[in-house]
């Protein structure tokens, strides 16, 4: 059985920091609802098809994705991955530059890294023109802490 846990506007202010996006400050706890529950999806699923029905096309509902290049996919699958997902933004650009207001409203979109790639990964990732778009929020870094944050460097 799952609890909901509220937190007073003082506790989110200490979890989230405000941020601020083009003049516009936020509350933390804006942040925390517009996110709302964080999709992960495959990397290798990302064809173009999938994209134009499960995240062009998506339920207004949907907040937020994923696309993830760690757990979800298998070691050999890491390089093959990393090119769907690459082609994958590069699609989503080129759609929303040709169907411009035909487009609803895309969910926000991270990137959860491979943690022994990761860097490798983020340069490759953001020569695409879709990483420089307002639904393009950034990264996830997995099993980050203390003591596996060397591991980044």
């Amino acid at each position: 059985m799952s609890k909901i846990i509220k937190f007073s506007t003082e506790q989110m202010k200490k979890i989230v920091p405000s941020f601020s996006v083009e003049g516009y400050s936020h509350a933390p706890e804006y942040l925390w609802k517009s996110l709302g529950g964080l999709l992960y999806i495959p990397a290798t699923k990302l064809t173009e098809s999938f994209l134009e029905k499960h995240i062009i096309r998506a339920d207004e509902d949907m907040k937020s994705v994923c696309f993830d290049l760690e757990d979800s996919v298998l070691p050999e699958e890491k390089s093959k991955a990393l090119e769907q997902l690459c082609a994958g933004l590069d699609f989503l650009d080129r759609y929303i530059k040709e169907k411009g207001t035909q487009v609803n409203r895309l969910p926000y979109i991270f990137v959860r890294l491979d943690t022994a790639n990761a860097f490798s990964y983020y340069n490759r990732i953001m020569q695409s023109a879709f990483t420089s778009r307002n639904e393009f929020l950034g990264f996830v870094l997995p099993k980050f802490c203390p003591y596996t944050g060397m591991g980044y460097s």
